[in-house]
């Protein structure tokens, strides 16, 4: 076994104790403490507390979303207008798998950074998926080109709360069916059923009352 580096000790407890505890309540010292390490090297791989929240979300993220734009390039060098379901299964499934197949810790870490009073770092978070965003949002457009791209930017927004909710509160599935339903295969029948859902909310006729 591959012994881990210092670097890789300190992003594994920091993102099991900010997804236990909170990102404000955890201070450093639990994280050294935690990962074996001390706070200078705290400072010598990431800088500061901030920086190293950020390399917690980034490590998790930048593999997801990496993944998501080569499926994408895929799809779009084979066909000149994906369908729209196919797209949702490129932008869906990468996160998905990534609960199946990885630490189920980080998710629970998403739902607590929503949680968090600092909107700036919200902000810095939210900055790792600019370019999947924009691709993503111009490829819905170009597949359901009767909605306007305002009106997508909403309906992206609601399909990825979507996602989130269920990679995050899996448990409430269980206990709303009185356990009928089982999200234990996240990239089977759970995948489909959103990409189903997403479908049906993308294309749907845009409401009199806010055109």
């Amino acid at each position: 076994m591959t012994r881990k580096t210092t670097q890789d000790r300190l992003l594994d407890a920091a993102e099991e104790l900010f997804a236990v505890q909170g990102i404000a309540a955890v201070s450093l010292r639990q994280i050294t403490s935690e990962a074996g390490a001390n706070l200078a090297a705290v400072h010598y791989h990431f800088g500061s507390k901030r920086d190293l929240v950020l390399a917690v979300f980034k490590r998790r993220i930048e593999p997801i979303n990496a993944e998501r734009l080569r499926r994408l390039d895929a799809l779009q060098a084979a066909a000149d207008a994906p369908v729209l379901e196919d797209l949702l299964r490129v932008f869906l499934e990468p996160a998905l798998a990534f609960v199946a197949e990885g630490p189920r810790t980080f998710f629970q870490l998403v739902g607590r950074a929503h949680a968090e009073p600092d909107e700036a770092l919200k902000l810095d978070l939210m900055s790792n998926f600019g370019e999947v965003a924009r691709r993503f949002l111009d490829a819905f457009c170009a597949a359901v080109p009767e909605v306007a791209r305002d009106e997508m930017t909403w309906r992206l927004h609601f399909l990825v709360g979507s996602m989130v909710h269920l990679l995050i509160n899996e448990v409430a599935l269980v206990v709303i069916s009185q356990g009928d339903c089982d999200p234990s295969d996240p990239t089977g029948s759970a995948l489909e059923r959103l990409v189903a859902f997403g479908a049906a909310g993308l294309r749907a006729p845009v409401p009199e009352s806010v055109r």
